[in-house]
């Protein structure tokens, strides 16, 4: 079970690496080029910096807790060996002033995967993502959309009704428990999904594009990700492009997806 729930993280953090890559791509028309700087956001235990670096790439992460460590229990995820490699190209940083250890104008480009809807200090964070970034460098940043039918941390429907207690109640009460409350009463489960939600700051798009460019940097969602991605909405558009109804099904796609993806650049 451990080897399987290890095989498995590791199939979705180098999915994840690609579909940066891929999205970088997509933006620049080329890859990043073999070396390029790739600072991790939340980097977790440290699996996609090594992978990053396997691939050739110059990476580091970062998170609030030292995950690849003395934290590790705290992760949740069956890894041992990931990691291995990258021990010393991670380091924490104190989310009340979301200071990066890194010299001005180092990275190529930064990344994260389900980890800005839980930045409570926006503006600070993306001051010193675009501090760090080298002109012309980019974030590429896919976070939980707000107006999603699933609330991805509970597993609870509708984003906006989690805040709500009894809400929460009900739905333990008759069963629903995310993967990792399995075998949990509805109190714990309960207790449990308001500890999960707590941590979250779901801001709308609007408001974390004005963030971004209060920082300085350029920013926008990127819409056109069913392009390239491998998801069954991703399928769909692709299906429905080759009928020529794409644009149209944009709208109700973005509104079924789970995710959204941010794009912040520096441009000068």
């Amino acid at each position: 079970m451990l080897a399987k729930a290890a095989s498995t993280t590791l199939e979705t953090t180098m999915s994840n690496i690609e579909f940066q890559m891929n999205a970088f791509s997509w933006i620049r028309h080329a890859a990043p080029p073999p070396g390029a700087k790739v600072l991790d956001y939340g980097c977790g235990s440290g699996d996609e910096v090594s992978c990053l670096i396997r691939a050739g790439y110059d990476a580091y992460g970062v998170d609030i807790l030292e995950y690849w460590g003395k934290d590790k229990h705290l992760h949740g995820q069956a890894l041992d060996d990931v990691g291995t490699g990258a021990a010393d190209r991670l380091q924490m940083i104190d989310p009340a002033t979301s200071l990066l250890p890194f010299v001005d104008s180092s990275f190529d480009l930064v990344v994260s995967e389900q980890v800005m809807e839980h930045v409570f200090d926006l503006e600070s964070t993306f001051r010193e993502q675009a501090r760090v970034l080298k002109p012309g460098g980019m974030g590429i940043h896919r976070m939980p959309s707000p107006t999603s039918l699933m609330e991805v941390h509970t597993g609870v429907p509708i984003v906006a009704l989690n805040r709500y207690r009894w809400y929460l109640a009900a739905w333990a009460i008759v069963g629903r428990r995310n993967p990792r409350q399995n075998g949990m009463n509805w109190r714990d489960t309960l207790a449990s999904n308001q500890a999960l939600f707590g941590t979250t700051n779901y801001v709308s798009r609007d408001q974390m594009l004005e963030y971004a460019r209060r920082a300085g940097l350029k920013a926008y969602f990127m819409n056109d990700y069913f392009s390239f991605g491998k998801s069954r909405l991703s399928r769909l558009y692709r299906k429905l492009e080759r009928m020529g109804l794409a644009t149209l099904a944009v709208p109700a796609l973005m509104a079924l997806s789970s995710a959204q993806i941010l794009i912040v650049e520096k441009t000068g």
